[in-house]
């Protein structure tokens, strides 16, 4: 029996949760507790004894999970620690357009402030392992930042402009203050349009971040711009899964019997819609023909889409 079935505590609860049990949250916690320097994942895998794959890739989810949760913190050699036992916070960046910030902790505790000086190496929304390095004037507790754990942004968008011949982008959130420094001298037909920039250098203490533009999306902000800048800046799907566009060719194309037969079919009639440039809705549409007894007869027809 290996060491984390045979010691564990909770190893009959992990036995209900997982086909093949896992060292549970607290035993890992207990084995890195006692140790004198943080272990990487291949000296846990030998701490604890785990021989197979599927057990190994069961640890590895596991002290991601952890990392997540902030039971535990993997520094940059990739050495595992208990967060509790260290006076570091770890927590969630939060950015205020003046260039200040603050921490949110991963455990609920009071939020710690956080200085332009501590902000110009991270992105709203990083998570970073913070210590307390005192009070600002205002009696609020001021955090420094030790570590980032993980990086939130891989993308903006924003204005590019040109200043002291210097290409840079201007963030649209405004909780992200850094001017992104371009990699590559754009067009100068781009100066003044929004842009889509990915970042190649995250900001550190010392330098701003570095990106290249990716795509040009206006200069004008109308409706279409405005929806193209919301879309990017919080990352949503604007194109359909490629298991979606197959389903949506099995579809019936023919209307079905029973609603033929009791549905007139105009299909072969020029129906127009009348809608601004910027409507998403065509839900009625209008026909008109000259009748050979004179007078015209108009059609309107609504889209019933209760039925469909």
């Amino acid at each position: 029996m290996k060491k984390h079935e045979s010691l564990d505590p909770f190893r009959g609860r992990e036995a209900e949760r997982y086909k093949q049990p896992i060292a549970s949250r607290e035993f890992i916690l207990e084995q890195l507790s006692k140790q004198a320097a943080p272990l990487t994942y291949s000296q846990l895998v030998a701490l604890l004894q785990i021989e197979s794959q599927e057990g190994r890739d069961a640890l590895r989810k596991r002290l991601k999970a952890m990392v997540r949760d902030g039971q535990v913190i993997k520094n940059r050699r990739a050495g595992y620690v208990v967060a509790s036992e260290l006076s570091f916070i770890a927590g969630r960046v939060i950015g205020h357009p003046e260039g200040y910030g603050f921490l949110v902790p991963d455990e609920g505790t009071k939020d710690l402030y956080l200085p332009f000086s501590e902000m110009r190496q991270v992105f709203h929304g990083d998570r970073v392992l913070c210590r307390v390095a005192g009070e600002d004037a205002k009696g609020r507790l001021e955090g420094a930042i030790v570590d980032v754990l993980a990086r939130n942004t891989e993308k903006l968008v924003g204005k590019l402009k040109h200043e002291e011949n210097i290409y840079f982008v201007a963030p649209e959130n405004q909780r992200i203050t850094h001017d992104i420094i371009l990699a590559d001298k754009p067009n100068r037909n781009q100066v003044g349009q929004w842009v889509e920039v990915v970042i190649i250098e995250p900001p550190t203490k010392r330098r701003p971040p570095v990106g290249r533009v990716v795509e040009t999306l206006g200069r004008n902000m109308d409706l279409e711009l405005a929806t193209q800048l919301v879309i990017r800046e919080y990352d949503l799907p604007q194109e359909w899964p490629d298991s979606v566009l197959k389903k949506a060719e099995r579809c019936q194309k023919k209307a079905k019997t029973e609603v033929a037969h009791a549905r007139k079919d105009l299909r072969d009639k020029f129906f127009v819609t009348i809608d601004g440039e910027d409507a998403k809705d065509f839900d009625d549409a209008v026909y008109c023909e000259s009748q050979k007894s004179g007078g015209w007869q108009l059609y309107v027809a609504i889209a019933d889409v209760s039925y469909y």
